[in-house]
């Protein structure tokens, strides 16, 4: 059975960045072999909604957002860049033990952020061997520089 290639963003895009170019590249190469290729992205980034910078109820907000554009089908993304073999794109509202922990044992998982390598690193059901962080140069804008050390270390 075919390993199933997830890529793991770290928020929606709307107009080309270089960084997902390269992810959609890898993911569109994968896809053309014959892979089955899921996308994952998040409503909200972990940094902004999990550290208390805003209030309790904006968070109901935002839920209430994901939710309404969800039901209504308004969930895009990478819709700039030209899929056409088979990529399966997943929204949620953020990335948890939960979702992650749904992958099959077999799958090869790309983190595509610091905040993404994290999460992915606390996943014990897929093995260190499937999983891989897609780094272009050292992140240290989105947290604790420690944070990223111990990230980019991650293997």
């Amino acid at each position: 059975m075919l390993s199933k290639f997830v890529f793991l963003f770290p928020e929606k895009d709307s107009v080309p960045i270089g960084g997902y170019k390269i992810a959609y590249q890898y993911a569109y190469f994968f896809s053309s072999v014959g892979y089955d290729v899921h996308l994952f992205y998040p409503f909200v980034r972990i940094a902004l909604f999990y550290q208390g910078k805003i209030s309790v109820l904006k968070k109901i907000k935002i839920r209430l957002g994901f939710f309404y554009r969800t039901l209504r089908k308004q969930q895009h993304a990478g819709e700039w860049f030209n899929f056409t073999y088979p990529i399966k794109k997943h929204f949620t509202f953020r990335f948890s033990k939960n979702i992650l922990n749904k992958l099959p044992k077999n799958s090869i998982v790309f983190a595509t952020a610091v905040e993404t390598a994290y999460e992915l690193s606390k996943i014990t059901k897929i093995p260190n061997k499937n999983k891989f962080y897609i780094i272009q140069d050292f992140e240290n804008w989105k947290g604790n520089t420690d944070k990223e050390i111990q990230i980019k270390k991650y293997r």
